[in-house]
């Protein structure tokens, strides 16, 4: 679930892209593995938003690092969030 902070500008007809990274290693930037795209987002300041997503890939792999990141124009998750497996929803917070 994709939430927007109610402190957020309002904006119309916005793309959010979600990505799931490979980050086993310490030593080299995360590598992106799926993502999607929800296009035509609506959002209005002083409401927090709940939005869907669903990435379709092969399970993150039990001890193995991987992590979801979204972004929607200037806003952007600031923590990395980790991925779980067998479709367990997570939260990601967009500011």
């Amino acid at each position: 679930m994709l939430l927007i902070d109610a402190d957020a500008g309002s904006f119309d007809g916005a793309t959010a892209t979600v990505t799931i990274e490979d980050a086993r290693r310490a030593d080299a930037p995360a590598v992106a593995v799926a993502w999607v795209e929800i296009k035509g987002l609506a959002h209005r300041s002083g409401v927090a938003d709940r939005i869907p997503f669903a990435i379709n890939c092969a399970d993150p792999v039990a001890g193995e690092r991987y992590s979801v990141r979204a972004s929607i124009g200037r806003l952007h998750s600031r923590e990395r969030v980790a991925a779980t497996a067998g479709g367990r929803p997570v939260l990601v917070r967009v500011q």
